[in-house]
């Protein structure tokens, strides 16, 4: 038997979104979050400025895990080219406001 899933990024962010709200030290949820927010298809707005945020975030919680060097190095390679990046609609973010996504709760 297969078990066809399928694709819906709108429905994925919420939940990567969601497993912030759970967990909020989990930078490999952070850095996924900051990859929605520099695509135009992986269910949310484009924003390199949020992007650049989270792929930050990502970073400070991964700096020192001695075990995942190459996600450290990853990370840092992408705040390098979101440094060339300029989001004209908006400024920096000094926060991304999690707290203004409503989880995803009791949805059958």
């Amino acid at each position: 038997e297969v078990c066809e899933i399928k694709k819906d990024n709108s429905r994925a962010h919420k939940l990567l979104v969601e497993a912030i709200h759970i967990n909020a030290s989990d930078y490999k949820s952070w850095y996924e979050l900051g990859c929605d927010y520099m695509s135009n298809n992986r269910g949310t707005k484009r924003s390199p400025s949020f992007a650049k945020y989270c792929y930050e975030k990502a970073k400070t919680l991964v700096d020192g895990k001695q075990s995942d060097i190459g996600y450290q190095q990853y990370v840092t390679e992408v705040n390098a080219k979101l440094d060339q990046l300029k989001d004209r609609k908006s400024q920096q973010p000094t926060e991304l406001k999690l707290e203004d996504t409503k989880p995803l709760t009791n949805q059958n």
